[in-house]
């Protein structure tokens, strides 16, 4: 069962050094269902539920859990009235940074989660992605979700943006870019996603108007495979992925 609320909001913009999303006339949409069924591996779908009922259930702000098939950490978010923004470290690799109207739309309460596979990632509808081994990714895929008391929120085109922190583990901040895995296209895509190194010069921050799958991803292989409009698990993407890797080594 299925209930599902139609935000509007006004539109406004943000803009930083390395990058600008506008939005005008958008709709923010959130769904709020009341099933709780995912499409995790069952070791972390266990791992969500007791997440979601320790932090909803008062015990704890902050929980993470180690399993089979990755890793779960999850935050709740309180929001003040009047709070432009309300910021949560979920673990040594990820951070979130959430608009505070959103969070007072939902009884000033949200609970964030974040999932780091091992292996394959997985997308929200249950579809496998694969993780090539290499430096393609400078950070490794995270999927983070909201989930309000009711349930879990579909969060699509926001009229302000969502910051995320993913820590590059591999080059350098200023030679990757934020990237989530598009299901209608197959591959990972930049587009609608704005990028701008952090503080401390060790992290990217995404600038996203929609949670996904989020990674960090080369630059330089990432705009050969948006020009080429590849799938990068295709022979054609693996292709230009053997190109790639053979023009930074020379």
């Amino acid at each position: 069962t299925t209930t599902s609320t139609t935000i509007t909001t006004s539109s406004t913009s943000v803009s930083s050094t390395s990058t600008s999303i506008t939005t005008s006339t958008s709709t923010s949409t959130l769904s709020a269902t009341t099933t709780t069924t995912t499409t995790l591996p069952e070791d972390l779908e266990d791992a969500l539920q007791w997440c979601l009922g320790t932090l909803f259930g008062g015990q704890q702000t902050e929980v993470f859990v180690p399993a089979e098939g990755g890793n779960m950490s999850a935050a709740l978010l309180t929001a003040p009235r009047g709070a432009a923004s309300v910021s949560a470290v979920l673990s040594d690799k990820a951070a979130i940074s959430i608009p505070g109207p959103l969070i007072e739309q939902f009884g000033g309460a949200v609970a964030v989660t974040a999932v780091s596979f091992n292996g394959s990632a997985m997308s929200d509808s249950g579809e496998a992605v694969p993780i090539p081994a290499g430096d393609l990714f400078a950070a490794k895929p995270v999927n983070i979700r909201i989930a309000a008391s009711t349930g879990f929120m579909v969060v699509e085109n926001l009229s302000e943006p969502i910051n995320i922190t993913l820590k590059v583990e591999q080059g350098g901040p200023e030679e990757s870019v934020c990237a989530y895995w598009s299901e209608s296209k197959g591959r990972w895509s930049s587009e609608g996603v704005g990028t701008r190194m952090a503080d401390d010069g060790e992290a990217v921050v995404c600038i996203t108007t929609h949670l996904s799958l989020f990674a960090s991803i080369a630059a330089a292989f990432m705009t050969s495979l948006e020009c080429a409009h590849l799938n990068v698990f295709t022979r054609e993407g693996l292709e230009v992925l053997l190109d790639w890797r053979r023009g930074t080594s020379t």
